[in-house]
């Protein structure tokens, strides 16, 4: 069996029906972990299943309730290292 070529690629990815690129939304088979650190800081951790919050890959979402309107920031990294992660 030879390597498929990017047109091979292409066409498996595509939907003709719908006339449209098939794509999976990260997390469909992944795990979700809420972490209320203190009254105005909550975590949401999202990572695929079986993944250890000491290991990294984790989109980690910090939202900030005190701010008017909330703030909500996103990293990647290690869920467990959620307060110092750089937020963007």
């Amino acid at each position: 069996m030879s390597c498929p070529d990017l047109r091979e690629i292409a066409n498996w990815e595509h939907d003709i029906l719908f006339k449209a690129k098939r794509i999976t939304d990260v997390g469909s088979d992944g795990q979700i972990i809420i972490f209320n650190e203190v009254a105005n800081i909550k975590y949401i951790g999202f990572g695929a299943r079986g993944l250890a919050t000491s290991d990294g890959g984790w989109l980690v979402k910090k939202i900030d309730s005190s701010a008017n309107p909330k703030v909500i920031q996103h990293a990647i990294g290690i869920l467990d290292n959620k307060a110092i992660l750089v937020y963007s």
